[in-house]
């Protein structure tokens, strides 16, 4: 059975990502290539991102903090 994607869930998730990374939605968005919109989007739970585009955050985020979060960490 496959699990229910939660996207206020995912949302703070990346929220968390982003702020522990010490980027702000501007910042976010220029790196990874989408509009501020998309970030905030995706991070109040309005809408469900790419998985290229959760890849993208995960390795920018993953990058400027050492962690190493995984696909399955996010969802």
């Amino acid at each position: 059975m496959h699990k229910r994607l939660n996207l206020y869930r995912l949302g703070n998730k990346l929220r968390d990502m982003r702020e522990k990374a010490e980027m702000t939605q501007k910042q976010a968005a220029e790196v990874n290539g989408v509009s501020e919109v998309s970030i905030n989007s995706w991070e109040h739970g309005k809408k469900e991102p790419r998985l290229s585009h959760l890849v993208s955050l995960r390795d920018c985020y993953d990058a400027r903090t050492g962690s190493k979060t995984t696909i399955d960490d996010l969802l």
